[in-house]
């Protein structure tokens, strides 16, 4: 159901956020594996978020079409 998959996501975006405050700063420089592409840790970090922002923006626009054509979008939209 919506609210069992937004409680998932909750769930897991609150174990990222967890993980990323438990990260001593000095660790958010460096490639998060020895043998990784030199990419530093914030980066990543970053390219995440910007990722979900995007994602999150399609589901609101989607959630909004449908509510406006009276469709599954108005159970979304009441966060049923």
């Amino acid at each position: 159901s919506w609210n069992a998959t937004r409680e998932r996501l909750r769930e897991r975006l609150d174990a990222f956020a967890a993980r990323i405050a438990a990260t001593p700063a000095d660790r958010m420089g460096a490639a998060p594996t020895p043998d990784a592409t030199p990419t530093p840790a914030f980066l990543g970090i970053q390219s995440i978020l910007v990722h979900n922002a995007y994602h999150a923006g399609q589901i609101v626009v989607l959630r909004d079409a449908f509510a406006r054509r009276g469709g599954a979008g108005q159970e979304a939209a009441a966060g049923r």
